[in-house]
């Protein structure tokens, strides 16, 4: 269905500073994610992280993820 829409399904973890109450907010779940956006952008083994801070704005971190190395594809 998310692809008939045009999106995809990719699981997402969001850890945000909360100031007013003193704490941290950590969440996570699948969410639809546009093809060109970000998450939409990250397949297979791949994993990436989206850090931002004051000082240096948005910085994308992306490489393989944790686990076993990824099988070759059969020819």
């Amino acid at each position: 269905m998310a692809r008939e829409l045009g999106y995809c399904i990719k699981l997402l973890g969001i850890i945000r500073k909360d100031d007013r109450h003193k704490a941290v907010d950590v969440r996570g779940a699948p969410v639809h994610a546009p093809p060109g956006a970000h998450p939409g952008l990250v397949s297979g083994v791949m994993n990436a992280v989206l850090l931002e801070g004051d000082a240096v704005g948005p910085i994308l971190l992306y490489g393989r993820g944790a686990g076993e190395l990824p099988r070759p594809r059969p020819s």
